[in-house]
């Protein structure tokens, strides 16, 4: 399902390698575990790796101090944020939900900042997919290296710089940064002005400029593109128009499927009018209900509308595992979610592609009210549906659903609930009433 994710981060892939002994960072893929928050939560793992408080660090071996402000949380995993005296090495990693930072200090005397880089590139090409050295640069004092690699299809840019903490006692200093390809220049700016290492930004070599080129170039086709459209999730005619609005969609025999990707050419002007105020933000034009998700998601053009005459918005969002959720938030001060959901299920059942709609739970909690459904059609294939409509406002209610093969559905479910936010929490409430996948 797109990125793994731990406690709501987006992924972690631990890269640590051990060579001649020494222990050399390679930092993570962007995105990173749950992070430490508030001075009272610093686990005695924690101290002993040098955390004074969630936003202040010090090198237990060799007395270096890191600081960084509340777009940075610490990564509290000891394995990448420790104290090792043995390996003679201390290192901090902080994150963002899309960016990875780490600083080490390690006991090296017998290197220079560009050996010690050389033996760093030995183990990116041993360990990264696709990796492209973008620039490198070496003197007395520092090296520098900026190279790009892939996973899972998806092209990161990594940033990497050596140099001396103390030279007289062989100590050096080693800082990463790593960012997705289209969040590079951003991340590192957010890195400069966010983090200070011994009182100085991070990066004393590398600068922005060195990364707005070569290092932003794209890797080829989104890695969210699909190739078998025929295999998507909702097969079925008019699916996920409100009852009442079953005409807005443009090709509405095909509904939201796996086909229906981000590949229409919509400038940002209509974008920004029907309600994405940011790459992966969205903000309902007439009801200003909001919507983030993260990077495994791709909204879908054609479902990207807002009926002002009809006082409906909508969005559509689909990953690689052909899961898509969407949202409708629409003027109704006519019916109860219930009431309004009933007529969505009888909708539902009676398009001439549904073979068969089997129910397996439904309710309503408050003011809000759920159904989970098979939904089999004529070419027999089967779809997992749950949806829920809710009060968003006097007279406004809001539907919000997913889509997903069978096989992967609760899967689907976990991942939606990490990665997706509606209004600030996650997009469904009812967590616990998902059954088993029928075979």
């Amino acid at each position: 399902m797109g990125r793994s994710t731990d406690s709501g981060w987006v992924r972690l892939q631990r890269m640590l390698a051990v060579l001649s002994l020494l222990l050399v960072s390679l930092g993570a893929l962007p995105g990173m575990v749950s992070a430490q928050r508030g001075d009272d939560d610093i686990d005695e793992d924690m101290q002993d790796a040098g955390v004074l408080s969630d936003s202040a660090w010090e090198s237990p071996q060799f007395g270096a101090s890191v600081t960084w402000d509340g777009d940075w949380e610490l990564v509290d995993d000891p394995e990448w944020t420790f104290s090792d005296p043995d390996l003679g090495m201390d290192a901090l990693a902080l994150g963002t939900d899309t960016l990875y930072f780490s600083v080490t200090y390690v006991e090296s005397p017998a290197e220079t900042p560009e050996e010690y880089m050389d033996r760093v590139v030995d183990l990116r090409l041993d360990g990264v997919e696709d990796y492209e050295e973008v620039s490198r640069d070496d003197s007395d004092e520092a090296s520098s290296l900026v190279y790009t690699g892939t996973d899972g299809g998806d092209l990161y840019v990594a940033v990497t710089e050596v140099s001396y903490f103390d030279e007289d006692d062989g100590i050096l200093r080693m800082a990463v940064l790593n960012a997705w390809e289209d969040e590079i220049v951003d991340g590192f700016n957010l890195a400069q002005d966010g983090i200070e290492v011994e009182g100085d930004a991070p990066f004393q070599v590398i600068d922005v400029d060195d990364l707005d080129g070569d290092g932003a170039s794209s890797n080829g086709d989104d890695a969210n593109d699909q190739d078998d459209a025929d295999d998507g999730p909702n097969q079925q005619d008019d699916a996920d128009d409100d009852p009442d609005q079953q005409d807005d969609a443009e090709d509405a025999d095909d509904g939201p499927n796996v086909q229906d990707n981000n590949d229409d050419d919509r400038d940002d002007a209509d974008q920004e009018s029907l309600g994405l105020v940011g790459r992966r933000e969205y903000v309902s034009p007439q009801f200003d209900l909001e919507l983030s998700w993260g990077r495994a998601w791709t909204v879908m053009d054609e479902y990207l509308l807002s009926n002002t005459e009809d006082g409906q918005d909508n969005i559509a969002l689909i990953d690689s595992d052909e899961s898509v959720v969407q949202v409708t938030i629409l003027a109704n001060d006519r019916e109860t979610p219930a009431a309004y959901l009933d007529r969505v299920v009888d909708f539902r059942s009676e398009l001439d592609n549904t073979a068969d709609l089997a129910v397996l739970d439904e309710g309503e909690v408050g003011n809000r009210a759920y159904v989970i459904y098979l939904l089999e059609t004529t070419e027999g294939k089967q779809i997992y549906e749950l949806i829920e409509v809710g009060e968003y406002d006097d007279g406004v209610l809001f539907k919000v659903e997913m889509q997903a093969n069978p096989g992967n559905a609760e899967d689907a479910f976990d991942v939606i609930q990490d990665e997706i936010e509606l209004d600030g929490e996650s997009p469904f409430l009812f967590a616990d009433v998902f059954p088993e996948a029928e075979d």
